[in-house]
């Protein structure tokens, strides 16, 4: 409620003082933005408070009244809830503003139009909430969430401190001005101003209207649902390992990839991956590296960082240990089921990222030399892991305690080791790295080529053999790492 209340005010004390977005880069793009936070803040709001929600089909059609009246009136209910009433404080100020530019009664009905939005947004954010809640995932929504704060929170702040924003948004201000009219919301800002009266009026009513007839129509399913009760038929629900091909490899992989969103330890070592590469560079930018060099190194930094994260993975994942061990998996199993969902989601993000810098660059071979040089680092990484993993597992927090937690015993000879192996991965990637760097400076794609292909193959040999190798000492250890593993847990 605070959160909503805060964005609610902050909003209408823009857009009074704002008046209307003007033909200026900051009214054009900011402005809209600010307003289509709200219904953001209002869906956000219904999803952490749902647990007091008392609109809820199902309450009330266990007390005689039909499903489809139910649905009607929780919707109707909606409408006069608290969260409607502050919700009525930044459309107020749109409508206001709006005044200026057009006429009162049109200017009034897109506030109006608006604020049915927020309030709907907010009633689809509860229910979001609950759907979330009776799954039991709110642990791994919630990772989710933060996963995505932190790399886009990370590539923006990148953007706002090295690229030149500004100047791209002035230039750029009217086309994405025009393509805001499509977006519900953000679109009201500039109805007058810019953006097209009609396109905006229709896109925003038929959004709204949908909206609530969504709601009406699970309203009115819940309320169903609640007449009757449904037993599971003695099924065994195995969640996401149900979609997991048969193999222990990949059973293994589904577990990682669960881990990721579960584990408080894994959350803390993803999240720092994700904003090291911008901090990393920061040092460069204070030396005087130009920002056209700046933003080849983020990628590059996030795929060794990433792949590297796998070197002390048995640590993590000991008490699974226990069961590769006793159940004679193979130590080639092992290693590659904790390496799939590492390799699939670097190569993602790597692919998102090289991306972006060709947007930023507009420079093709920029952009594939980043990707490839990025994908031998992961490669390697992941490879070199594969082997180290095995070879000197450390102490780490156990399962269920603060991340923070770390033992003492950590700082020991294991923890240089695993230093010393990153550097020799960088070692192993320094003939891609260079022949890219002389690609860079030539320009020429024949260069460009043959980086690519010594950076892919690199990536893939390392990999590859790393994982076999891996898993020949892990079936060769097994023995001294359920030591290992009984002094870690």
């Amino acid at each position: 409620m605070l959160l909503l209340t805060i964005v609610g005010a902050l909003s209408a004390g823009v857009l009074i003082h704002s008046g209307t977005a003007g033909s200026d880069a900051a009214a054009l793009l900011w402005t809209p933005l600010l307003v289509l936070l709200v219904p953001i803040a209002a869906f956000g709001l219904g999803v952490l408070g749902h647990p007091s929600d008392a609109l809820d089909a199902r309450r009330i059609a266990v007390h005689g009244r039909g499903p489809a009246r139910a649905a009607s009136t929780t919707l109707a209910l909606g409408f006069v809830q608290l969260t409607s009433a502050i919700a009525l404080v930044p459309y107020g100020a749109l409508g206001l503003a709006l005044q200026q530019r057009l006429d009162p009664g049109v200017a009034w009905l897109l506030a109006a139009v608006g604020w049915a939005g927020c309030v709907l947004a907010h009633r689809l954010g509860a229910r979001a909430g609950r759907a979330v809640s009776a799954r039991r995932t709110t642990r791994e929504v919630g990772a989710l969430f933060w996963y995505a704060v932190s790399v886009l929170g990370a590539t923006v702040a990148f953007a706002l401190l090295f690229l030149p924003w500004q100047e791209v948004a002035d230039e750029a201000a009217q086309l994405i001005a025009r393509g805001l009219d499509w977006v519900p919301g953000a679109s009201l800002a500039l109805a007058g101003s810019v953006g097209d009266l009609g396109t905006i009026v229709g896109v925003n009513v038929a959004v709204v209207l949908l909206a609530a007839v969504l709601e009406w129509l699970l309203s009115r399913r819940d309320a169903q649902r609640a007449m009757y009760v449904r037993g599971s038929g003695g099924r065994v629900n195995l969640g996401i390992f149900a979609s997991a091909p048969g193999s222990a490899t990949w059973s293994i992989a589904a577990r990682t990839w669960l881990a990721w969103l579960r584990d408080g330890r894994y959350r803390l070592t993803l999240i720092t991956i994700a904003i090291l590469p911008p901090l990393l560079v920061i040092p460069l930018w204070i030396a005087g590296v130009g920002a056209a060099e700046l933003v080849l190194l983020p990628v590059p930094i996030f795929a060794l960082l990433f792949g590297w994260a796998l070197h002390n993975d048995i640590a993590y994942d000991s008490t699974a240990l226990w069961l590769h061990v006793t159940g004679g998996l193979p130590g080639r199993a092992d290693r590659l089921g904790r390496a799939i969902p590492t390799l699939i989601t670097g190569v993602v993000l790597i692919l998102a990222g090289s991306a972006l810098v060709l947007w930023v660059t507009d420079d093709a071979l920029r952009a594939v030399l980043v990707a490839s040089v990025s994908l031998a680092l992961l490669g390697t990484g992941v490879g070199g892991s594969s082997i180290m993993s095995a070879v000197s597992p450390y102490p780490v927090a156990r399962p269920g305690e603060s991340p923070w937690s770390q033992p003492v015993s950590t700082w020991g000879g294991s923890f240089a080791v695993h230093g010393i192996s990153l550097l020799v991965e960088l070692a192993i990637c320094a003939p891609a790295i260079w022949l890219s760097v002389l690609a860079l400076l030539s320009d020429d794609w024949s260069d460009a080529l043959l980086a690519v292909g010594v950076a892919l193959g690199t990536g893939v040999l390392a990999c590859v053999a790393g994982i076999l190798i891996g898993g020949q000492v892990f079936t060769a250890r097994r023995t001294h790492l359920l030591n290992r593993a009984t002094l870690i847990d």
